[in-house]
């Protein structure tokens, strides 16, 4: 949506009068936008690396849920822990998003004794882990808000304690009960 908006901005920007102009900052100003999105996603990657994720769309590789992991946010650990792995945009009032598809998906992959975790990065080593018990509760009291247009559950920082952060990765492992 940002993307959308500064591309509009551009195209009403007085530099487009000037047709020596045009092209590179239209060009110039696109860089940057994928720059931005690009490092966003580097930091999910970075974190998931660490850790020794896999990539749930080379797990579902040709299945029926393939389609749906089109970002690069969804992981698995240790064959039995899911991770969505998400990092906010907003640097002064973050917010991190689980689209209602996904977790009515991972509910359903977790029936059994399998977990998964909803972690919300703030750089490639820290943020917070909420575990699927954790998101539930949340959900039920109505402490986590449900926006009905984008389809999405928005966790905020009031919804994530002290007791849920970690500083490294070795301690989100511990966190999440994963013995290396």
């Amino acid at each position: 949506l940002k993307s959308v908006r500064l591309l509009a901005e551009v195209n009403s920007s007085p530099f487009l009068n000037d047709v020596q102009y045009r092209p590179s900052y239209r060009l110039w100003l696109f860089a940057i936008i994928k720059k931005r999105e690009a490092t966003m996603g580097d930091e999910v990657l970075d974190f998931a690396n660490e850790i020794g994720a896999t990539d749930l769309k080379t797990v579902f590789d040709y299945s029926e849920f393939h389609g749906l992991f089109k970002r690069r946010n969804y992981f698995l650990l240790d064959k039995d822990k899911y991770l969505i792995v998400k990092i906010s945009r907003s640097k002064i009032r973050p917010f991190w998003g689980l689209g209602k598809k996904f977790f009515d998906l991972f509910n359903t992959l977790t029936e059994k004794d399998q977990n998964y975790f909803f972690v919300a990065l703030v750089s490639n080593k820290s943020g917070w882990v909420l575990s699927k018990r954790e998101i539930l509760s949340q959900i039920s009291d109505e402490s986590l808000s449900y926006s009905e247009n984008q389809e999405q559950y928005k966790i905020n920082n009031y919804n994530l304690k002290d007791h849920h952060g970690f500083t490294s990765t070795e301690c989100f492992l511990k966190k999440i009960g994963f013995s290396l």
